[in-house]
């Protein structure tokens, strides 16, 4: 396997795993909030990852400004 598929396949997985915890956040009184959640824990670890599923999950729950 390539590299660009590779880094395809890893992207197509994290959005996959994204799509899964909205499962989770899809029914919650305020998903935003439940997002922002998401973001404080993610971003101590990886910044730029927190951002994207951030903006991924906005963008799912059609929420994004």
């Amino acid at each position: 396997m390539q590299l660009r598929e590779r880094v395809d396949k890893l992207k197509e997985d994290l959005d996959n795993r994204i799509e899964q915890e909205y499962q989770y956040i899809k029914n919650e009184a305020n998903p935003r909030e439940k997002i922002n959640e998401y973001f404080k824990n993610i971003r101590w670890d990886s910044p730029e990852l927190a951002a994207y599923v951030k903006k991924k999950m906005l963008d799912i729950l059609n929420l994004n400004d």
